[in-house]
């Protein structure tokens, strides 16, 4: 099913509209537009960050098994280390605590980029992700059509060659050396990593700020300009 959707999808190409002129940008490329993914003008020490989850690979757990293969997390930022799924898949209730967790402590380059830089206010789910060589994800959506929009920040600290996020509207651009994603959850997308190289990347939930909200109108203008 995965090479089939593969097939199908790998080509397409998303082209982002003109911000339409009775609308208030800063709304409207936030919470209004249904666009895929956005690539963010957002910089991060990307090679420290990959070292940090590196180390810790041997404290990740299994991630979604019954719809993946050789795809492991582990929380930074959650209810628990190994939590990594929502809080009701574990036996939580979504008002249980979020704190910084154990792994956080041995990730401390990591930890103070989204503690002091990242334009986030407060955080949900901060979690390491790892798909191991030969690994993959299901075709899914995240929520329900019915959310489109529905995003979360997806940071790729390395993306070998011949491993994919591909969605229905194409291939997810990220970059091998680090890059910051606006992700797209609502769409149906699935991962496959062909390559013989661990692909490690952060995903984030949490509170935006003003900052936030002005980088992606920013990220969403330039894009407009290079299409």
């Amino acid at each position: 099913m995965i090479e089939e959707f593969y097939l199908q999808n790998k080509d397409k190409v998303w082209n982002y509209e003109a911000i339409p002129s009775n609308e208030d940008p800063v709304n409207w490329v936030n919470w209004k537009c249904k666009y895929p993914w956005l690539k963010l003008q957002i910089d991060a020490p990307f090679k420290e960050m990959l070292r940090e989850a590196k180390n810790i690979k041997h404290m990740f757990v299994e991630h979604r098994d019954d719809q993946s293969q050789g795809w492991k997390s582990i929380c930074l930022h959650g209810i628990a280390n190994d939590v990594t799924g929502p809080p009701q898949d574990h036996g939580y209730s979504n008002d249980t605590p979020r704190v910084w967790t154990e792994a956080s402590e041995h990730c401390p380059v990591t930890t103070d980029y989204f503690k002091n830089v990242f334009p986030f206010s407060a955080y949900d789910r901060l979690r390491f992700m790892l798909v191991e060589p030969g690994g993959y994800i299901d075709v899914h959506y995240d929520g329900s059509k019915e959310d489109n929009p529905s995003r979360a920040v997806n940071i790729s600290l390395n993306n070998p060659n011949d491993c994919h996020l591909i969605t229905e509207n194409g291939i997810v651009p990220f970059e091998d050396a680090g890059s910051v994603i606006y992700f797209n959850v609502a769409y149906d997308h699935c991962v496959i990593n062909n390559s013989s190289e661990d692909r490690y990347h952060i995903i984030v939930h949490g509170a935006e700020t003003n900052q936030f909200m002005n980088v992606v109108l920013k990220s969403y203008e330039s894009q407009i300009n290079i299409t």
